[in-house]
């Protein structure tokens, strides 16, 4: 959901939640709006009632939407931009960012396989292909024959990059 700064998940999916946060915010009216105590109602229901929760969330401050959230246990998060997740306290911990050296781009940054097995380890092996390197190969993955991507290839709609030394 917006706030005035920022957004926030949040997920009031239980009828007394949403009582709480209505009555928490003094919208007695929305509370009445919905048959929340009717799980199916509620459900059938749940775009309008996000909307009117969005209608209050605007006016709030993440901080504060969040601490709401966490009086009326209802589950909550502030949203990450991209350029926050880095440095994120749980990714850190985890270790979600590696820093790898790309044989043509120099450092670079990647989200390690977020899989973790004892005996089959994953880990990025190769580098991440260049523009173009296998456009061929996708395309006859695709079912494109091969004259056509001949002619694809001529018209300069598709590449075929070198590929990458690894090393």
């Amino acid at each position: 959901a917006p706030t005035r700064d920022g957004h926030v998940a949040m997920l009031p999916y239980t009828a007394d939640h949403w009582k709480a946060l209505f009555a928490s915010i003094g919208r007695a009216d929305l509370a009445a709006k919905y048959d929340l105590n009717d799980r199916v109602q509620r459900n059938a229901r749940v775009a309008e009632l996000y909307a009117d929760m969005v209608s209050v969330t605007r006016e709030m401050s993440s901080a504060e939407c969040l601490a709401l959230c966490e009086r009326l246990d209802i589950p909550a998060t502030r949203i990450y931009g991209i350029d926050e997740l880095p440095a994120h306290p749980h990714l850190q911990a985890v270790g979600l960012f590696e820093a790898l050296a790309h044989p043509s781009e120099g450092a670079t940054i990647t989200v390690r396989p977020p899989t973790r097995f004892g005996a089959t380890p994953a880990s990025v092996r190769l580098p991440a292909p260049r523009l173009g390197q296998q456009s061929f190969e996708v395309l006859r993955e695709a079912g494109i024959d091969a004259a056509t991507l001949e002619r694809l290839r001529g018209a300069g709609v598709i590449r075929q990059a070198p590929a990458i030394e690894s090393g």
